[in-house]
């Protein structure tokens, strides 16, 4: 049993060693995959940026074609790009309490109890 216990704690720093050294390199994997996903989502935002500017200017070619104005058309097109991006921040203010994330906070924080008065303040009541 003694053996036993004493090659288990020889054992022990090769053990952490390599787990420790399993995390260092899934670390520097895991900041690498972030890097070119960071890299990957600005791409695509420029891309839909374009695509979404194509979009208005079709349309807007359209309108034009159709007899509107042109100033009727860029303030059209002003009115509802400023209502979707006002509409999304209104969205993303009220998802932002969900970053305090409140139900793990109930779960883990004890209701704070009832404080009690300063025994001047009991003695000051008391008849």
């Amino acid at each position: 049993m003694f053996a036993a216990l004493q090659s288990l704690l020889h054992d022990l720093p090769y053990l952490l060693s390599e787990r420790v050294q399993l995390l260092a390199l899934e670390l520097q994997r895991a900041t690498q995959a972030l890097a070119v996903m960071i890299a990957l989502a600005l791409a695509a935002t420029i891309l839909l940026t374009t695509a979404w500017i194509a979009l208005w200017v079709g349309i807007a070619a359209a309108l034009v074609d159709a007899g509107l104005a042109h100033g009727w058309v860029v303030l059209l097109i002003l009115v509802l790009n400023v209502a979707a991006a006002v509409f999304a921040l209104w969205r993303a203010r009220a998802m932002s309490q969900l970053l305090t994330l409140p139900a793990t906070m109930r779960r883990l924080t004890v209701a704070p109890a009832m404080p009690t008065p300063p025994e001047s303040d009991v003695a000051a009541r008391t008849p």
